[in-house]
């Protein structure tokens, strides 16, 4: 059985592309931060990866959030985003 490490992230902090190669930050609200009305990120992870796989990513992720607006959990905004549907 593989051991995979498993990292929660609540969003990217960053991405920067130096040449070929793409840096992803993971970041998560900081639960120790006092106050809640000004929440505070901190990096937990960075994914490293080469350009043409950060395009595959990406174009992954592209049909995941089709799939969703077409099943109606994502809706598209009026700039033509994408945000969780409110029932």
């Amino acid at each position: 059985m593989m051991n995979i490490q498993e990292t929660y992230s609540d969003t990217f902090g960053n991405i920067v592309v130096t040449g070929n190669i793409v840096r992803i930050e993971l970041t998560s609200l900081d639960p120790t931060h006092p106050d809640p009305n000004n929440p505070k990120l901190e990096t937990k992870a960075r994914v490293i990866m080469p350009l043409d796989g950060f395009l595959r990513s990406y174009g992954m992720c592209r049909q995941v959030i089709d799939k969703l607006t077409e099943s109606g959990v994502l809706r598209r905004t009026q700039a033509g985003e994408e945000s969780a549907a409110t029932n």
